[in-house]
């Protein structure tokens, strides 16, 4: 793979300079969330940045790709707007006051959040965790990716959700809480977006 061609929106090869992907549409000139890791920024030596996939009061959610598996992610970085902001660098993050206590306090819970995912490999409906560290003066953990839509986009475009479907995403959603609970784990921010 020529990384001087990829796309940060697929992660495939372009085949010239132009910013918008042909396999995707994605756009490399349209302005990314202004706390974002640059695109193709390197994390752990392993693991390429994409494009945002979301933002959060206490992260960013970016596509990744594990340059040893040769595999699109998703990574996690811990990113408390309230409390952080990116170095000139563009990669250090600094915290914008006098809230270390409550900065590293947020980081260990963002790493336990992830050792808690990795607890729960192989079961069906939770997203696995596959690796997490600290750089950058900040944390990160690598999921699996999952290409789709989010159950509140699905919402959105089908309007009201026929008794069936949404008795069947309840139940999906029962299941991998019940073992999750089972584990001694709570879900704290159920939502449709997660």
């Amino acid at each position: 793979m020529n990384l001087e061609h990829i796309c940060y929106g697929c992660f495939q090869e372009k085949p010239d300079d132009s910013p918008v992907c042909p396999h995707c549409g994605f756009n490399a000139e349209e302005e990314q969330p202004f706390l974002a890791l640059p695109m193709g920024a390197l994390l752990n030596g392993r693991y390429m940045t994409g494009k945002v996939l979301g933002v959060g009061g206490f992260g960013i959610t970016y596509l990744g790709y594990d340059l040893m598996l040769e595999i699109k992610v998703a990574v996690k970085e811990y990113m408390p707007s309230g409390l952080a902001t990116r170095h000139s660098d563009k990669y250090s993050v600094a915290l914008t006051g006098r809230g270390q206590e409550d900065y590293q306090n947020g980081m260990e819970r963002f790493l336990e959040e992830a050792r808690i995912l990795a607890k729960l490999q192989n079961t069906p409906n939770i997203v696995s965790v596959q690796n997490y560290f600290k750089e950058n003066n900040t944390a990160y953990f690598v999921m699996e990716y999952i290409d789709g839509i989010t159950l509140k986009e699905y919402i959105e475009q089908e309007g009201v959700l026929k008794w069936k479907d949404a008795l069947h995403f309840t139940v999906q959603i029962l299941r991998a809480l019940q073992h999750a609970h089972d584990k001694g784990i709570v879900h704290r921010d159920i939502k449709p977006q997660n």
